[in-house]
């Protein structure tokens, strides 16, 4: 059988709520009684001395024998003096444990251990059921000179103090079923205050499941619970990221299956296209030209598939950089003249504003990143100067390669780093790998890039390094 988390609770409290209850209850109840009896038995025990020395002292001046013939004839009359004087069944028996004199003769009990301990010499009482009634046989023993000649025995029906015992314990189970009543009450709402958030968090779970990530959970309980509900939400706000994430990524893995599928179709066709023909050409110089385009498109799917390996390195945690203290300056330089005869070849002038300071990355990498964007303003921007700079802060040098080409339109500008992304007017000129493998080159050493640009002025690339050690 299944219970719910409030059923649960509920019951919890009203088992502790009983066992509470039957634990006080028993001890009240005990000490009740052991109170009403001990009193009474006080109160009786007194009554019992003064006639013990009563009736001992009627029998002092006697001998023993004198003593036990005084007791036998007047024990009738010491328990009808006693019996009336007190209204309670009052017995003699002798050191024999035989009745000497009764009360009430209509009225006769059992010899009971109270009458055997007193003949020995020790007052005691006990309490015995007797037709229904709880009735009390207090005795105590009566001295001659020291030596027990027989006993004074009360027997004390304990009606009164039975039926006040009965009242009390009525009273007592009335408030006990009030009190339980009020606690089940009371752990009714309790529980109903625990279980409604929970019940209010599984419902927006069933929504997350759903798929339904934007309701908030407000709970003000100021306990566990409404933390629980805090980091509900902050879970549905991440899950909520997570997929819109995993959507985006999902959309450019397409354009990128997309994108490698274009890029390797057009050499491919090429290729094709090319070998379909060379067998019915019979002019060399045209077999020639055919072969030239064969090599030059395979050329360059080889170059495609180059790339695409390079860029899935990047992406593994084996890839590692030679991570170093490098002059930034040397390095600028160095790629600068490496590309001044295609910079001289397209009318391109270049400005460095450079200090030599050390910074901390992979050499070789950092200048494929620099090659890279300088190689882009070559054949993207038609750009006539290309001015580069180096500022420092505290802990990073910002190295800005600057042209004044064609700029970059806010719609590309958003896509330019993904890979195979081309803009539309220079889709023929490259892959469209190179932005997005400098990034993730200096994402590994701890840099960044960034691109800022306005269309037909100008376009901003900037690199952030780690300065070197010494630099610092």
């Amino acid at each position: 059988m299944r219970f719910s988390l409030r059923s649960k609770i509920i019951l919890q409290n009203a088992m502790i709520l009983i066992l509470l209850f039957s634990a006080i209850f028993f001890i009240i109840t005990n000490t009740l009684y052991s109170t009403v009896i001990n009193k009474t038995v006080e109160s009786l025990n007194s009554d019992l001395s003064f006639y013990q020395k009563y009736i001992s002292g009627f029998i002092a001046n006697q001998t023993l024998s004198q003593a036990f013939d005084s007791l036998i004839s007047k024990s009738p009359f010491f328990c009808a003096y006693i019996g009336n004087k007190l209204g309670i069944q009052t017995e003699i028996y002798n050191n024999r444990k035989e009745l000497l004199g009764i009360s009430y003769p209509k009225n006769s009990y059992y010899v009971y251990q109270d009458v055997y301990y007193a003949s020995n010499g020790k007052r005691t009482y006990i309490i015995k059921n007797t037709g229904g009634t709880q009735t009390l046989f207090i005795s105590c023993p009566i001295y001659h000179e020291n030596e027990v000649i027989g006993c004074l025995r009360y027997v004390y029906p304990l009606r009164q103090e039975m039926e006040l015992l009965y009242k009390n314990t009525y009273v007592i189970l009335l408030l006990g079923v009030v009190s339980l009543f009020t606690g089940g009450v009371i752990s009714y709402f309790y529980a109903y205050s625990i279980t409604r958030p929970l019940v209010k968090l599984k419902d927006e779970a069933d929504k997350i499941a759903e798929g339904t990530f934007n309701e908030k959970i407000s709970i003000s309980s100021n306990d566990e619970i409404q933390d629980l509900s805090s980091s509900f939400n902050i879970m549905a706000e991440k899950l909520s990221k997570y997929i819109n994430n995993l959507k985006q990524e999902k959309q450019k893995q397409k354009r990128f299956v997309d994108n490698v599928a274009h890029e390797l179709k057009t050499p491919l066709t090429s290729i094709i296209g090319y070998s379909d023909i060379l067998p019915k050409i019979k002019d060399k110089k045209d077999f020639e030209t055919a072969t030239g385009y064969i090599n030059q498109q395979g050329k360059r799917l080889l170059e495609l598939v180059e790339e695409m390996l390079y860029m899935s390195n990047l992406g593994r945690s084996e890839f590692e950089l030679n991570i170093s203290a490098f002059d930034i300056k040397k390095a600028v330089i160095e790629c600068i003249q490496a590309l001044s005869p295609r910079f001289d070849k397209f009318g391109i002038k270049t400005e460095a504003d450079l200090q030599s300071l050390l910074v901390l990355a992979d050499y070789a990498k950092t200048q494929e990143v620099i090659l890279n964007i300088l190689d882009n303003c070559i054949k993207h921007s038609d750009c006539t100067v290309i001015h580069i700079n180096g500022r420092s802060s505290e802990s990073t040098y910002l190295l800005d390669i600057i042209d004044n080409g064609d700029g970059i339109s806010k719609d590309d500008l958003e896509k330019i780093f993904e890979p195979f992304y081309t803009t539309g007017k220079n889709q023929k000129k490259s892959s469209g790998l190179g932005l997005f493998i400098a990034r993730e080159i200096m994402k590994k050493q701890n840099g960044s890039i960034t691109i800022i640009s306005e269309e037909n002025n100008y376009t901003r690339v900037t690199l952030s390094l780690r300065k070197g050690v010494d630099s610092v």
